[in-house]
Parts: C-alpha cells; structure tokens; sequence
C-alpha cells in the first residue's frame, strides 16, 4: 500500500498487489502472521500487571491492527473476531477487557461509518460483491468436483483443482459458472482436502485438527494450579489455532 515495498523481497512475486504482504508473496500469509502475533500480544496485555511492559504491548498491537487493516483481508479481520471470542469463551477473567476494548472500537466504527463508507478500501474490501462470487461459484465447483470422486479425490498436488475443473465447473444460485474460470484453489481448505484427497485424506485431516484442538484445551484445563506460563501457553494455542482454522 501507498506504494512501499522496502520490506517486499524483489526476487518474490507477490500475488496481491496493493494490499500490505510484508516479506510475503500473499496477503493471507502475512495476515496470519501478525494476526497471531497481535492475539498473543492482546492476551499477554490482560496477563501482564507491568506497566512499561503494557504501554509496549499497547504501541505494538496499535501498529499491527494498522497493518491488518492494510492488509485488506475480510476473512483475517474474521478469524480474529473469533480468535478473541474464543479466548475469553475459556478464559472469563479476559471478558471485562475485551468488552472494555470492543464496546468503544464498535461504536467509534459505528458513527464514523457514514464518513468512511465511501471510502475505496470499504467500497473494494466490504462491499464489493464479485469477490464472494467467486468464492459460491468455486465451492460449488469444488463440491461438485468431489461428488464425482468422493473417496480417493483427484490426487493430491497444487494445480489439481485448477487443471481438473474444467468438467465440472458450474453455476449456482443464479451465479454464472464464469466466476469459477479464473480461480486457481477453492478459497476454502477444507473443500480442498476434500477435492484432493477425497474422504479417504479429509477425515484423518479432520481428526488431526481435532486431536490437536483437544489436547490443548484439556492442557489448559489441567493446569490451572501450576506456576508458570503453560496455561497461557494453551490459550494462546487455542486462539490462534482458531484464527487459522477460520481462515482456512
């Protein structure tokens, strides 16, 4: 954005341009980075009672919201909303700052709404349809894709989707299958596995990813009573591994 790209690599192409990708080739990617990095920041904030230490973590989540705004990233900007509601969902003491915090940044958004509105990043980032298009038309594609091989997939690799869709590529809900024709991957993990690998590949991938979800909630629950920062630890697993299961 504001055509900065001293922190871009030049021997990296980057794949969307005009949004804020840091040293990255996609937006998603630096999304998810400084994402986790600004929940593991919010929580270290409501832990530490250091003041020096909560001015620093202040400065640098004020820093890293501005750079997730750049970054443009309608499904980031999501995955934290459910990160942080997963946080204070196991940790009830975080629910009184987080409302602290979310109360007056609603309202400010909300009476600045009629100013911002016309503003190009909400007009190309909010409001702008076409790009939810492509994500119906492409699921429809893909969950077409694996009604014609549901149990092995097409085989896995990363040009599968975008070289064996062609005859299966449709419309839906009044939508033109057009909009599935320049799409290279679903926009969706989950459909992805399951065009790839088939149900035979997504339901160990799913038992994976609920494994993992558990054992760190029930390491967070068993260590209530140890010193230390294990526990903290865990909910910092767990709301980042939401982040990244929602962007998924």
């Amino acid at each position: 954005p504001f055509g900065i790209d001293f922190f871009t690599p030049p021997r990296i192409a980057v794949s969307h341009q005009g949004r804020a990708t840091g040293t990255m080739t996609s937006a998603q990617e630096f999304g998810l980075v400084v994402g986790t990095s600004l929940l593991t920041a919010a929580i270290c904030f409501l832990r530490s009672r250091y003041v020096p230490e909560r001015v620093f973590l202040a400065v640098a989540m004020v820093i890293m919201a501005a750079a997730i705004g750049l970054n443009r990233t309608r499904v980031i900007w999501l995955g934290l909303v459910v990160g942080i509601g997963i946080a204070t969902l196991y940790e009830s003491a975080f629910r009184g700052g987080m409302i602290a915090a979310a109360l007056p940044s609603t309202m400010s958004l909300a009476a600045a709404w009629p100013l911002i509105v016309g503003a190009q990043i909400v007009q190309d980032r909010v409001l702008d349809l076409v790009p939810v298009y492509h994500r119906v038309v492409t699921a429809a594609t893909a969950l077409n894709m694996f009604a014609h091989s549901p149990l092995v997939g097409h085989g896995f690799g990363r040009y599968t989707y975008d070289s064996e869709k062609w005859p299966y590529i449709t419309g839906i809900a009044g939508l033109s299958p057009y909009y599935a024709l320049d799409i290279g991957v679903p926009h969706n993990e989950y459909l992805h596995i399951l065009v790839l690998l088939g149900l035979l590949g997504f339901v160990p991938y799913v038992a994976m990813l609920t494994l993992a979800w558990r054992t760190a909630a029930r390491h967070y629950r068993e260590c209530v009573d140890l010193p230390g920062s294990r526990r903290d630890i865990a909910l910092l697993f767990l709301s980042a591994f939401a982040l990244h299961l929602t962007t998924a």
